[in-house]
Order: C-alpha cells, then structure tokens, then sequence
C-alpha cells in the first residue's frame, strides 16, 4: 500500500542529514575542533522531527577577560585567568501544522540538554558586593517548551508559549550535581488586523516564574532566587499605499516592571546589593516608521 503523503507530494525529502565541522584557531586559546549534527525526519506531511546535536567551544569575551565597570549600580571587574568552555548540546524538535482555506493551526514541542566544562558565570568575590567572572567547572541545562498558534487569514492570530527550565552545576568535578532547579515561563500573544482601514493591533504578555540563580562565592556554589514576575507590551499599526509605509506606535513594559526582589548573596552584580534584580527598563512609548519597496517587473 502506498503512502498517500509520498503520492501527493513525490518529491518531498523524507530524511535530512546534515553533518558539520568547523576548525577555530585563537591566539590565547587551543581550540578544538567543533562538529554538529543535524537531522530532520517528514514522520508525515503535517508532522515534522528535528534532532541535533552539537560540541562547541568559547574563548572568554575581551570583557569577561579586561571589564572593569564600577559606579553606584555596578562593581565588576573581569578575570584574565579564565579558562575556555566546552559544551555538548541535544535539541529535539516536534513540529505539526495544517491548513484548511483560510484557517492555520501549527503545534511545536522541543527539548534540550546541555552540559558544559568550566561555564563562565559573573560570580560575587569576597565578602562584600564586588563580582568577578569565574569558571564553574560543570554546569548543566535542560527543559522542555510548547508552543501552538492558531491564525484566521487574513484577520486573527493568537500564539500560545510554556516552557519549563532547569540549571545545576558543581564547581568540582568530584562533587556530587544538587537536583535541578526549575522555572516556568508563559506568553499569549493576539493580534487582529482590521481589514479595510489596514489598522493592527498586537498585544504581548509574559509570565516569569520564580527563576533560580547560580551563585558562585569563594569556591562554594550558592543558589539565588529571582520572584515571579509580569510583563505586557502593546503595539498599534496602521498601512498606507497598500503598505508601502507602516505607522506604528505603542506601549512596551506597561506594568512598569524594573527590578525584582531577589533572594541569595548580597544582591546582584548590577542592582548595588539591595537585594534586587534589574529586568528590564521602565514603560515606555514608542513611534516607528517604515517603509517597504518592492521592485516589479
């Protein structure tokens, strides 16, 4: 019996394999060489799996390396001894849609994992508030995301987002990983455009659970945590000239949300030690213009 997905579309690639190599030469730093792997397997024609897999390497920053960066906010300064990082990486990917007329609905679900040797974290020093970068020599992540979105042509769209993240590490191969500490994250993101006057409107909101930090103090990993929070952002745009230009204008970080109480340490490197975590900037307005030029023949 023959695929009916095959009879329909005879030359769709069923398996993808792409494999990679890149050689890095640093002055400072013996690189390995980095490889990947990539594959993509069309299960049938709405669903689609992506595995890949991949070593990398970096060299620390000039900044992780030189910074030095102190006023009434911040007291960091870099570390010139800091090893390199390798890292081993998996992303596994599950992805459906479908389309009936003038309806779209599509489904993705990813995985991942990585580990990585001597991870550079921007770290507390001493006693007191002044942090330095410093190498963690394991340090593990991994989570799982959702993600489905729904749209109405040429009018509606909704996007849906969950994620759920985890991190640990051990500053000593020979130590023993703590479990995972985890965080969860949501986003809604509608948006509907009124057809004849060409007026969009776009709304974007983001939950962000208690989320962990990983704090490393002379020599003794700590952990931090970071309160939930709320963010909103609000976008209206209007087409001239067949869309040619786009007005737009809006609101982003409408709650105003700046800093978060933060938990661990003696504050974070970039909030003066009051026990707070800087998110993002204050509310703001925004107006843009663009244009869009197309050339026919």
């Amino acid at each position: 019996m023959k695929d009916p997905d095959r009879v329909k579309d005879p030359d769709r690639v069923v398996l993808s394999i792409q494999p990679g190599i890149r050689f890095i030469y640093n002055t400072n730093y013996s690189a390995p060489p980095v490889y990947a792997l990539s594959v993509k397997w069309n299960i049938v024609s709405p669903l689609n799996l992506r595995f890949s897999y991949s070593h990398g390497f970096r060299a620390p920053s000039i900044k992780e390396l030189y910074l030095t960066f102190v006023d009434v906010n911040h007291n960091v300064y870099g570390n010139p001894n800091l090893k390199a990082e390798t890292s081993n990486n998996f992303n596994m990917n599950l992805n459906w849609s479908v389309e009936k007329r003038k309806a779209a609905w599509s489904m993705d679900a990813t995985g991942f994992y990585n580990f990585i040797e001597n991870v550079i974290l921007l770290a507390q020093s001493g006693t007191g508030v002044v942090y330095t970068y410093q190498n963690i020599a394991l340090y593990k992540s991994a989570g799982v995301q959702f993600g489905c979105s729904y749209s109405m042509y040429p009018a509606f769209k909704l996007q849906l987002g969950f994620a759920e993240t985890g991190i640990t590490g051990s500053p000593d191969p020979e130590i023993a990983y703590e479990p995972f500490k985890w965080s969860t994250e949501v986003t809604v993101s509608p948006s509907y455009r009124f057809i004849k006057p060409d007026v969009t409107l776009s709304l974007y909101y983001k939950y962000s659970g208690a989320s962990p930090q990983l704090l490393f103090n002379e020599n003794v990993l700590q952990w931090g945590w970071v309160d939930p929070y709320n963010t909103m952002d609000f976008t209206a745009s209007k087409g001239f000239w067949n869309s040619r230009i786009r007005l737009s204008a809006g609101v982003k970080n409408i709650f105003n949300t700046t800093t978060i109480p933060s938990t661990g340490g003696n504050g974070a490197a970039h909030s003066g030690g009051n026990g707070n975590t800087n998110v993002g900037w204050g509310r703001t307005v925004f107006l843009k213009l663009s244009f869009q030029f197309n050339k026919y023949k």
